[in-house]
């Protein structure tokens, strides 16, 4: 799955009926880096962080990685939009 976490799509209200496109590899790749136990998860939130507005292309261990920790702890915005990719 190619993801763009450089112009990643967050609802921009709990009505949900905007999508704006905001850059969260610095922001996103950090909190992986924090809050994600394990080897896969550093070096995914590296792989995050150094993405580019082409994208980054995950593999399926790295997308259940942040399906399984994004609904934790990230704000509802974030797991929301995850949801709709």
């Amino acid at each position: 799955m190619r993801i763009n976490f450089a112009q990643f799509p967050i609802y921009d209200g709990i009505k949900k009926e905007k999508l704006i496109a905001s850059n969260i590899t610095e922001a996103f790749g950090d909190w992986i880096y924090k809050n994600v136990a394990g080897l896969k998860a550093h070096l995914l939130a590296e792989k995050i962080f150094k993405s580019t507005v082409d994208g980054v292309e995950l593999d399926e261990e790295e997308v259940d990685i942040i399906r399984r920790s994004v609904s934790t702890v990230a704000p509802g915005q974030v797991p929301d939009a995850w949801n709709w990719i």
